[in-house]
C-alpha cells in the first residue's frame, strides 16, 4: 500500500499562507486609508472635563493635535469646581450630555431605534437588564443606561461617530459597550461599531464582580494600560488570545505649562506639597504623621494639601491633635492653573498612597522639577526610580516616610539633582504630543482590523 502523499497538506498550509498574507494585505491597505483620513472619535466619560482629570483633557487635546475629531460626551454635566480654567471652561462648552434626559430627543431616538432594529432593540433591552447588580437600584441604573445608550447611538450615528472610548470602568463603560452592541444590530453596511478603553487601576482590580469587568474588556476592540502593572492584571483577567490587543501607552501631560518651574523658591521653610483627593486610600494620614515626626526633629516645614474630598474635615482634626494645625494648609480643590502655581512654590511632592495606577500628579511634580516621595504600589515604581527623581517608600510606613522628607529636607542639592531626574523622565516617558501619536496609532491600527474583520 502507498504511504498517504503530503502533498495535499501542503497545498492546504499554503492556501492557509496565502490566506493570511491575504488578511495581513487588506488590514495594511485598511490601515492607510484610516491614516489619511480624519479619524472620528467620541470620548464617553462620567463628567467632562473633572476637576482632577486633567489626563483626559491633556489626551483629548494631543489626539486632535493628531489630526482626529475628537467629540466628547459626558454622563452628567460638569461640575462647576471643574471649570476654575480658560481651557475647562472651553472645553465644557463643546460637551454634550446625556443627563439630564432631554425626554424629547430621548424619545425620537428609541422610536427611531425600534424602526431600525426590533429585533436589535430588544435584545439590547435584554441585555441592560441582564448586565447589573441584584437590587432595585442597579436596575434603576440599568434602564437608565437603556434610555442613555439609545439616545447616544441616534446622535452619533447621525454624525458618523462608530468608535467610542472610554476611561476606567463604571457606567460609560455599559454605555458604550450597549451602544456599540445595539449599532452592530443596526448596522447596514459601513464600518462597524467598536469601543475601546483606558484602564488605570486601582478600581478596575478591585470590584471586578459588580462592574462586570472581566466581560466588558472582552467586548473592548482594544484595551490601553497606562502601565506594565494595569497591563499585567489585564492579562489575568484575559483568555491568552486576547493579549495581544492589550497594549502599554502611558499617560502624558503637557510640557509647556512647566517651564516657568526650573527655580525653586528660596527660604529656609521646606515647603512640601500633595495633590490628590482626600479619601483614606490616598494616605494623608501618615504623611501629617511623618510631617509632624519632621517639626519634632526641628526641621523648619510647611505642608500643603491641594484637593476637596470626604476626609478633609477629620485630616484637619488629626493635624490639630497632633500640634502642626498652623504648619498645615488645606487649600480645597484648585482649577489646573492654581495647581501649577502650587507646584512652582513648593520644594517637595509628596503622594503617600496605598493604591493608585500610575499618578498623573507625580508625573506633573516632575515635570515642575520637584523630587517626590511616594509609596512602592502598582506603577510608581515604573514612573519614579528610587533615589534617582525621588525616594520610594512601603504603604503606611510612617517612619520610612518621615526619613526620607528629613532627606530631602537637608540637601538642597539632592533636591536639585532629583528635580532634573525627574524633568528628564517625563520629557522621554510622558511628554503629551508624543504619548498621544502612540495612542493615535493604535486607533488607526485596531479600528482597520475590525473593518476587514467584519467586512
Amino acid at each position: 500500500m502507498r504511504a498517504p502523499s503530503a502533498r495535499p497538506i501542503l497545498r492546504s498550509t499554503s492556501g492557509v499562507a496565502r490566506g493570511d498574507k491575504l488578511r495581513r494585505d487588506r488590514v495594511a491597505q485598511a490601515h492607510g486609508a484610516e491614516s489619511r483620513l480624519a479619524i472620528k472619535t467620541a470620548y464617553l466619560t462620567f463628567q467632562y472635563p473633572g476637576l482632577s482629570q486633567t489626563l483626559i483633557v491633556d489626551e483629548v487635546l494631543g489626539l486632535r493635535e493628531a489630526g482626529f475629531e475628537v467629540e466628547t460626551w459626558g454622563l452628567r454635566p460638569a461640575d462647576q469646581e471643574a471649570l476654575r480654567t480658560e481651557r475647562n471652561r472651553r472645553e465644557a462648552a463643546a460637551t454634550r450630555t446625556l443627563r439630564p434626559l432631554a425626554l424629547g430627543a430621548t424619545a425620537r431616538a428609541h422610536l427611531r431605534a425600534m424602526r431600525t432594529a426590533p429585533a436589535g432593540y430588544a435584545r439590547a433591552f435584554t441585555r441592560a437588564l441582564r448586565d447589573r447588580a441584584p437590587g432595585l437600584h442597579a436596575l434603576g441604573m440599568s434602564l437608565g443606561v437603556f434610555a442613555a445608550g439609545i439616545r447616544l447611538w441616534d446622535e452619533l450615528d447621525r454624525r458618523g461617530i462608530r468608535h467610542m472610548h472610554v476611561h476606567w470602568a463604571g457606567s460609560p463603560t455599559h454605555v458604550a459597550a450597549l451602544v456599540t452592541a445595539f449599532g452592530n444590530y443596526a448596522r447596514h453596511g459601513g464600518p462597524p461599531w467598536t469601543w475601546s478603553m483606558t484602564v488605570h487601576g486601582p478600581t478596575e482590580f478591585a470590584d471586578n464582580t459588580g462592574l462586570r469587568y472581566p466581560e466588558r474588556i472582552r467586548e473592548a476592540l482594544f484595551l490601553v494600560a497606562t502601565s506594565d502593572f494595569a497591563r499585567s492584571q489585564l492579562l489575568r483577567l484575559l483568555p491568552t488570545d486576547a493579549w495581544k490587543k492589550v497594549r502599554v501607552v502611558r499617560c502624558g501631560v503637557d510640557l509647556s505649562g512647566f517651564d516657568a518651574a526650573d527655580a525653586r523658591r528660596g527660604g529656609d521653610e521646606l515647603r512640601i506639597v500633595y495633590v490628590g483627593t482626600l479619601l483614606g486610600r490616598k494616605g494623608q494620614p501618615v504623611l501629617i504623621e511623618a510631617f509632624a515626626g519632621l517639626r519634632r526633629r526641628g526641621i523648619s516645614a510647611h505642608l500643603i494639601l491641594v484637593g476637596g474630598g470626604p476626609e478633609a474635615e477629620a485630616l484637619e482634626e488629626f493635624a490639630q491633635q497632633l500640634g502642626v494645625a498652623d504648619h498645615v494648609t488645606f487649600t480645597g480643590g484648585l482649577g489646573h492653573d492654581d495647581v501649577r502655581e502650587q507646584y512652582n512654590r513648593a520644594d517637595v511632592f509628596c503622594l503617600p498612597s496605598f493604591a493608585e495606577g500610575q499618578p498623573v500628579v507625580l508625573m506633573e511634580a516632575m515635570a515642575a522639577r520637584l523630587p517626590v516621595v511616594s509609596t512602592r504600589i502598582a506603577g510608581t515604581g515604573e514612573l519614579v526610580e528610587d533615589g534617582v527623581a525621588g525616594f520610594l517608600v512601603h504603604p503606611g510606613r510612617v517612619d520610612e516616610l518621615e526619613d526620607a522628607l528629613a532627606r530631602l529636607a537637608a540637601d538642597p542639592d539632592l533636591r536639585l539633582r532629583m528635580g532634573e531626574a525627574g524633568r528628564a523622565r517625563v520629557e522621554r516617558d510622558h511628554n503629551r504630543s508624543t504619548n498621544a501619536r502612540a495612542l493615535a496609532e493604535l486607533h488607526r491600527e485596531f479600528r482597520a482590523e475590525a473593518k476587514v474583520a467584519r467586512s
